[in-house]
């Protein structure tokens, strides 16, 4: 099923945020301490999902909602998400790929100055990653492969 999460791409990893309102605040906060020399917020996720030996891609058949991706991870995990729109769509994939890439690779990123954050909404074609919150869930195949 699907949730709701506030999601953040580093170089490294997804993290995840289970407490949308809270998320939204800290990432004012974040936003807010780039402009003054105010305290940096602790970010604390629920969920982290690291990028090393992993691909995000759209699976055709996949057809249930719009604009869903595939994050295929190891030990054959795999996780679905839901963009807004094509174009965001695309944007987390070739975002999640590159630091992907790095990662599993050894390398590390340069000019990297802030991670992506990313917010899905809930509902259906108009469910979106944006800054803010995420939606997030197991596809069946990783749930199915998990059962055996």
């Amino acid at each position: 099923s699907w949730r709701i999460y506030g999601v953040i791409l580093s170089g490294s990893q997804l993290m995840f945020f289970k407490d949308e309102t809270g998320f939204n605040a800290q990432m004012k906060k974040l936003k807010n301490s780039e402009k003054e020399s105010a305290k940096l917020p602790v970010l604390k996720p629920d969920v982290i999902l690291m990028t090393a030996d992993s691909v995000a891609v759209y699976d055709k058949n996949y057809e249930k909602y719009k604009n869903v991706f595939r994050l295929v991870c190891p030990k054959g995990h795999q996780y679905l998400f839901q963009a807004e729109n094509e174009a965001e769509m695309n944007d987390w994939i070739s975002k999640i790929n590159y630091a992907a890439t790095f990662k599993t690779a050894g390398l590390k990123m340069r000019n990297l100055r802030n991670p992506y954050v990313g917010q899905q909404r809930r509902g259906t074609s108009s469910s979106g990653l944006r800054l803010g919150i995420g939606m997030f869930g197991y596809s069946h195949d990783a749930a199915a492969k998990e059962s055996q």
